[in-house]
C-alpha cells in the first residue's frame, strides 16, 4: 500500500483493551518484519513504519541511515534504543525484520543481519494508543506486515519470505498491504471484518 503523505496516510488498527496485550511486548520473544518501499529517502527524515501512539509505546523506523527501535516509558529519559546503520535506495523493496531472541537482539535487511547482536534485558511497555502502519511514511509502500509475539523467527542471516502471509501461521497481527495502490487516509481497521482468535488480530479490512 501507498502512504502519500506523513502523518495522514496509515493504518490505525484499535486495540482490543487499553492497553492492548497484543501490542505488549514485555520481556517476550517476538519478530516485527514488512516490506517497505520508499520512494524518495532523505537523511534526517525519520520514517515511523510501526508503531502506537500516547506517552508510552514503541515504534521502528527508518531515520535516512540506520533502523531503530525504540521503547519511550512515560515520564522516563532511559529509552532503549536498539539501531543499526543501513543504506537503502528509492524504488527498491526491503525486507525488514526486528527480533528479540531472550535478550539478544537482531536486525535483519533482506536477510541479512545488520552489524553485531545486541543484549538487552529491557521490558518493552506497550503502546497507550492505536497500532499505527506508515504513520510518518511520505512517499512510501509497505506490505506483508507482521508481529509475531512470542516468536524469534530468524536468529541467523535468512532467505526473506516472498509469498503473502496466510491465515495459518503464528502471530499476533498481519496486514497484508491492502488496498493497494490507493492511499489510506487515516483509515482504521473495520472491527467487524477482524479475528481475534488465538490472543491476536489475524486479518481486517479497512474502512
Amino acid at each position: 500500500t501507498y502512504f502519500s503523505s506523513a502523518g495522514t496516510d496509515y493504518l490505525d488498527v484499535p486495540p482490543i483493551s487499553t492497553p492492548s496485550a497484543n501490542w505488549d511486548l514485555g520481556n517476550n520473544s517476538f519478530t516485527l518484519d514488512f516490506w517497505i518501499r520508499f520512494g524518495t529517502v532523505g537523511a534526517g527524515n525519520p520514517l515511523y513504519a510501526l508503531g502506537g501512539g500516547g506517552p508510552t509505546g514503541w515504534f521502528v523506523t527508518y531515520t535516512g541511515s540506520a533502523w531503530y527501535f525504540m521503547n519511550y516509558p512515560s515520564g522516563a529519559t532511559n529509552y532503549l534504543v536498539i539501531n543499526r546503520p543501513a543504506t537503502v535506495v528509492a524504488n527498491t523493496w526491503y525486507h525488514i525484520a526486528f527480533v528479540r531472541s531472550g535478550n539478544t537482539w537482531y536486525i535483519f535487511q533482506n536477510g541479512t543481519q545488520l552489524g553485531a547482536t545486541v543484549t538487552d534485558r529491557a521490558t518493552i511497555l506497550p503502546p497507550e494508543g492505536n497500532l499505527r502502519v506508515g504513520y510518518g511514511n511520505a512517499n512510501t509502500w509497505m506490505d506483508e506486515v507482521r508481529i509475531s509475539k512470542g516468536i524469534a523467527r530468524w536468529t541467523s542471516n535468512f532467505t526473506p519470505p516472498t509469498a503473502p502471509y496466510t491465515a495459518e501461521e503464528d502471530y499476533t497481527f498481519v496486514w497484508n498491504g491492502n488496498p493497494d495502490p490507493n492511499p489510506l487516509d487515516g483509515q482504521t481497521v473495520n472491527p467487524a471484518a477482524v479475528s481475534y482468535a488465538s490472543g491476536g488480530i489475524k486479518s481486517g479490512e479497512v474502512t
